[in-house]
């Protein structure tokens, strides 16, 4: 706390505590250089403070480190975001898959204006949408205290799980979508940081993700 014996340790201890500890990119280190010297004297190091250690370890928990050293079981999931009425732009391509699954398998063109309120259509349409958002806000849940990659290789996890599946012959592409849901809801994700938090709901709007990502289909084309 006393800013004049803090500036006089940071030069004093620097060639030892410092000079080769700042970065790897520099092989002879950073010298504590004249005009470098000069820029420190120039600081007010009243500026600096300590941070307790239960501040310390809240900003940690901020950063994608936390996870990895602490481990997963440290936070807690919001609620799901419920849809809107109408689908928005990034429910397009899933959406219009679904659909040709329906038509397919009813052997006539369905429309979502089409679906009847008490048809195992709609209701299949309706959770489709509540999973496809669970999905999207685990991706959202994991990308501020995870690595970069982290959902990615989940969703990796989950194409190698179910492609055989997909890839099975079935009467029409209804059949594929439900099997390929049956499969997935029994899938764990045990090796994945994210395991704790995977709900059913998440496991299958992961697929509606890949359908999005055009990685999987529920009608095969010929």
């Amino acid at each position: 706390m006393n800013a004049e014996k803090l500036k006089d340790a940071l030069k004093n201890r620097w060639d030892k505590d410092c000079k080769n500890k700042i970065t790897s990119t520099q092989p002879l280190g950073i010298e504590l250089d004249k005009d470098f010297v000069k820029f420190i004297d120039s600081v007010n190091f009243e500026i600096f403070d300590h941070i307790p250690p239960i501040k310390l370890i809240e900003l940690h928990s901020l950063t994608p480190y936390h996870a990895q050293r602490f481990g997963t079981n440290i936070k807690k999931r919001p609620n799901f975001t419920k849809p809107p009425i109408k689908p928005v732009s990034n429910e397009i391509v899933y959406i219009k898959e679904l659909l040709k699954a329906f038509s397919q398998a009813s052997g006539e063109d369905v429309e979502v204006e089409s679906l009847s309120e008490d048809s195992d259509y709609k209701s299949e349409y309706i959770s489709a949408r509540k999973n496809f958002y669970a999905a999207e806000d685990l991706e959202k849940f994991s990308r501020d205290w995870l690595p970069s990659n982290s959902y990615g290789e989940l969703i990796d996890e989950c194409y190698e799980s179910i492609s055989s599946t997909v890839r099975s012959q079935f009467e029409n592409g209804y059949q594929r979508y439900l099997a390929t849901n049956t499969h997935v809801s029994s899938i764990n994700y045990t090796s994945h940081p994210l395991s704790p938090y995977i709900k059913a709901q998440d496991k299958k709007g992961m697929c509606h993700q890949l359908v999005n990502l055009n990685r999987i289909k529920w009608v095969k084309n010929g």
